[in-house]
């Protein structure tokens, strides 16, 4: 328990909302694979109580090199990062435009080792819902190429369900997720908080 937050009931909620988005992407018509991975070149936007499901699949399953390579990968995509944004508070804008141009530059999200995630289980609730239903070379000419129009209430829903059980919960890019856990001191550079779904 930290400052009055049980963290295994947090776990526990999240753990219980994928399998929700998970049933329910049983039944929407997908054209995704292994190794199909054109959509992990854009800003992953997560709920920050997410990193306790993340950290607690890379606890039990990575090894010293997978989290050397993710650490890696992280401290790259933290100097790009600072590279494209401006030197301010950071807004809502700004990240969406950082967005634009990751997918731009074809630009991995940390986690995706050898083209395929390397949390796929444990990955955040806006990757599990994101899946399209057609011609998935489209993707990448278009990496922020909208997903089936089937999922976007789901998605609205089920962020909502967790910013609103999850105590302090804020939306922010992957990487400021796991910076601690992996140690990283980094010049970070200060994010408003974000609230739009």
């Amino acid at each position: 328990m930290l400052m009055g937050i049980d963290l295994k009931k947090v776990v526990n909620n999240l753990e219980d909302i994928y399998k929700r988005a998970d049933s329910f992407m049983l039944n929407i018509p997908s054209v995704c694979s292994k190794g199909c991975s054109f959509c992990c070149h854009q800003n992953i936007t997560v709920v920050n109580a997410e990193e306790l499901v993340m950290t607690k699949f890379i606890n039990k399953y990575f090894g010293f090199k997978t989290k050397e390579t993710v650490k890696n990968n992280i401290l790259n995509w933290y100097k790009y990062f600072n590279e494209n944004t401006p030197d301010k508070i950071l807004d809502y804008d700004d990240i969406f435009s950082l967005g634009k141009l990751i997918a731009k530059d074809k630009i991995p999200c940390p986690f995706l080792i050898n083209e395929e995630c390397s949390i796929y289980n444990a990955r955040p609730l806006v990757c599990r819902i994101h899946s399209v239903n057609n011609s998935p070379k489209e993707c990448d000419n278009d990496r922020l190429r909208n997903a089936s129009t089937d999922t976007f209430q789901i998605k609205k829903d089920l962020l909502k369900e967790m910013l609103s059980s999850t105590p302090y919960a804020t939306l922010h890019p992957l990487i400021y997720s796991l910076r601690e856990y992996f140690e990283i001191n980094f010049n970070f550079k200060m994010i408003k908080v974000i609230t739009r779904i």
